[in-house]
């Protein structure tokens, strides 16, 4: 089956090649497609197809991977005989205006080019409020988030990067802070403030559950639990941005600020929804999370006055969202999280971490679904031929590393899609206990 799915993605790669003379692009190498961009391997890889030796391959030693090695580096083609490069469909040079048919901006990939190009700062527009959490484990891959923030928004300025991590004192904070900061980058006029959670205290009545193991990864952390705090947190926002620690923004985040709740008066959280069974089956390859066979469990989310798991409930990935925090307040949810973990201790509702329970608050009308290249996840355990189609055909507009291998880590897959997000080895170094990660 993955023999199978590598060579139907090498076809489709193969199908797309562009229509131009040889001699006018990647001369001597290996063409292939990917969306906008046309992509040049070296003519020693014999032949130019994402397989899944390209997840594990150190950074720079992925020349012959098309999407997660050469188009992640961006390096332009300027030259005919350039290789391990990309062009634009739309470049004269390379291609006849009849070779390929340019696509609207807003489907490629954003590029540091496109940023150049960018309009000026809009210093007086509404702020970006953008929350991140994580804690000692995820330090290294908050920096790179927030890394990819700045560096991926037209305005810097608009962007307040909120990062919540553990409430461990006032030098641990300090530290966080300035190692953060130098991530953001000078010259941006990066706004990063570190907020301490303090589990103690917000989670006081509330009991944790998550399975264990390393095929599940940090799911008990209370960390992941903050995003249900972000409304007492943040109490001057009104909306938010929530990005996991494991992902890294492509786009410009600001367009998923303004777009969100546009539509709606009623919706509180804005996700990209996934196809995938929400009820619980064992045998499936992808089991779904909740117990809907279970009389008890249904009885309880129904005294709760939440929907039977069986009914039209929205599956998506929690890691990229955004929530209307003003809505959130009003309506009461963070009591109604804290009854449903209640009731879960009592009684399991659902398998997995802190998904689940947003899922069921975002029932009957809170929901409002993104473009779901916003969160083109599984990254820390999918196989290539397993990404979003959406995410390999458009781009992505955000990589999310859902699973246990983490890019910063020995075994981390896609380590060369998050590597140019550390950015500079001495933000990590002033990063608070934690060792630099292995290139």
């Amino acid at each position: 089956m993955m023999l199978a799915s590598l060579l139907v993605l090498s076809l489709a790669l193969a199908d797309k090649a562009p229509k131009a003379p040889k001699a006018r692009f990647c001369l001597g190498g290996h063409a292939a497609a990917f969306g906008d961009w046309r992509i040049c391997c070296p003519g020693s890889c014999g032949g130019c197809a994402e397989t899944d030796a390209c997840r594990t391959a150190k950074p720079g030693a992925l020349a012959c991977c098309p999407i997660s090695g050469v188009l992640a580096t961006r390096r332009p083609c300027r030259r005919r005989k350039d290789d391990a490069c990309v062009a634009r469909a739309s470049d004269r040079r390379f291609f006849a205006a009849s070779a390929a048919a340019p696509r609207a901006s807003t489907d490629a990939p954003r590029s540091r080019d496109d940023d150049a190009a960018a309009e000026a700062p809009r210093t007086n527009a509404e702020p970006v409020h953008v929350a991140l959490a994580g804690d000692r484990a995820h330090y290294v891959g908050l920096s790179g988030a927030v890394a990819s923030l700045f560096a991926a928004a037209a305005d810097p300025a608009r962007l307040r990067a909120h990062v919540v991590v553990p409430a461990r004192g006032s030098d641990e904070v300090a530290a966080l802070r300035a190692a953060l900061a130098c991530a953001a980058g000078p010259g941006r006029g990066a706004q990063v403030s570190v907020v301490p959670f303090d589990a103690d205290r917000y989670l006081a009545n509330v009991t944790l559950s998550a399975p264990r193991g390393p095929s599940y990864g940090n799911l008990r952390s209370p960390l992941n639990f903050a995003r249900f705090y972000l409304a007492d947190l943040l109490p001057d926002a009104d909306r938010v941005v929530y990005l996991d620690a494991d992902a890294v923004a492509v786009r410009d985040v600001a367009d998923l600020y303004d777009g969100a709740f546009s539509g709606s008066a009623s919706s509180v959280v804005a996700a990209a929804p996934r196809d995938q069974r929400v009820c619980y089956d064992r045998n499936a390859s992808r089991p779904g999370v909740f117990y809907c066979d279970d009389a008890a469990a249904k009885a309880a989310l129904a005294a709760l006055g939440f929907p039977d798991p069986e009914a039209d409930l929205e599956a998506f990935n929690a890691g990229v969202l955004a929530l209307h925090l003003g809505r959130w307040r009003s309506l009461g949810l963070t009591a109604r999280f804290e009854d449903l973990m209640r009731a879960h201790a009592a009684t399991p509702l659902w398998r997995l971490g802190s998904n689940p329970p947003l899922i069921l608050i975002a029932a009957r009308g809170r929901f409002e679904a993104l473009d779901p290249r916003w969160n083109c996840d599984g990254l820390g355990w999918k196989r290539p031929g397993d990404l979003e189609p959406t995410c390999l055909g458009s781009g992505a507009f955000v990589w999310h590393w859902s699973g246990p291998r983490k890019p910063w880590a020995r075994r981390g897959l896609y380590r060369q899609l998050w590597w140019p997000h550390a950015v500079d080895a001495r933000c990590l170094a002033a990063l608070p206990f934690v060792p630099l990660p292995e290139a």
